[in-house]
């Protein structure tokens, strides 16, 4: 599945290491064992595992970094093929077409579909997220997470309400990927309702303000 040499580059091999171990991240956990699967892919010792500084927790931002760029990428190409309620012809709609709160809920959605792929391991991931040693790193992705989603859904503000949108929508991130682990439903249908109801109550909260 990947090959590597063991005199390239320490951290283009590390990176290497971290693309491997996240493949098995999915089955294993994240976790040594993924590490030592992904090392053995590569046809490197276990020992060269050691390239990665923060251990699992290298796979868990590099999950994170992965999601992201997709959520990104699909968002810029989302369209959906919707039914005109007076003439009944189909029509085709694109992003730039949504309400902000639409766009948000399509942003929150996509990134949480890259997770879904992982959703029986990443209790694992969200605990090493969670030590004291990892916890700038974590809060720093996820608000940069809110960030990009507010950005991409147009909001150009600059006054207080900036910070203010995005440790909302953080918050309204962060309930729902809890709700998500613990959905049975098919397709987390429950999960996308349960995001519309966090969603309706940060607009409302919002304007109160």
């Amino acid at each position: 599945m990947f090959s590597a040499q063991t005199d390239e580059d320490p951290e283009k091999l590390r990176q290497k290491i971290i693309q491997a171990s996240y493949y098995h991240a999915k089955f294993r956990g994240f976790n040594d064992q993924a590490i030592s699967a992904g090392c053995r892919d590569l046809d490197l010792p276990s020992v060269s595992g050691t390239l990665l500084r923060n251990g699992p927790y290298d796979i868990v931002t590099f999950a994170m970094d992965e999601w992201l760029n997709q959520m990104k990428a699909d968002m810029g190409r989302y369209h959906k093929a919707v039914e005109d309620e007076e003439t009944g012809e189909k029509k085709e709609i694109h992003f730039e077409d949504l309400d902000v709160t639409h766009k948000l809920h399509v942003g929150i959605k996509r990134r949480l579909q890259e997770m879904s792929r992982y959703v029986g391991t990443w209790p694992q991931a969200m605990a090493l997220g969670l030590r004291p040693q990892h916890l700038p790193s974590t809060l720093s992705k996820l608000y940069q997470l809110s960030d990009e989603i507010w950005y991409l859904a147009g909001d150009k503000s600059t006054d207080h309400t900036y910070y203010m949108r995005r440790h909302n929508l953080l918050k309204v991130y962060c309930l729902t990927e809890i709700y998500m682990l613990q959905d049975k439903s098919d397709q987390f249908k429950d999960t996308w309702v349960f995001l519309d109801k966090r969603l309706e109550e940060m607009e409302k909260l919002e304007s109160l303000l």
